[in-house]
């Protein structure tokens, strides 16, 4: 999945996918794209049975995070933090893709 953020003024995009074996969905990823074009505090959190972190300045993006495991991943949860200063301008928590 792509989501621009924090909306339509597009800061940054969330990418989201899934990793497909043989069994089927066994894994999942997400990079956060930093649109700005000057480097900013970003964090980028991925969890399934386990998270996975990526937190820095960065001047293009953070991750790619990973994780796999005995879930599904379409349920992991991603959080996307971009800070201007001290004031979060994108935080966002989603799941990779529609899980309900």
């Amino acid at each position: 999945m792509v989501n621009p953020l924090p909306d339509s003024r597009r800061f940054g995009t969330l990418f989201t996918y899934t990793k497909w074996g043989p069994g089927g969905a066994n894994g999942a990823c997400a990079l956060f794209d930093n649109n700005l074009g000057v480097k900013k505090h970003m964090k980028l959190k991925l969890c399934g049975t386990t998270c996975k972190v990526d937190d820095g300045w960065f001047p293009d993006y953070a991750g790619p995070v990973k994780v796999e495991g005995d879930f599904d991943p379409g349920c992991a949860v991603v959080n996307a933090l971009m800070w201007e200063g001290d004031v979060a301008i994108i935080d966002r928590q989603t799941d990779v893709y529609g899980c309900d």
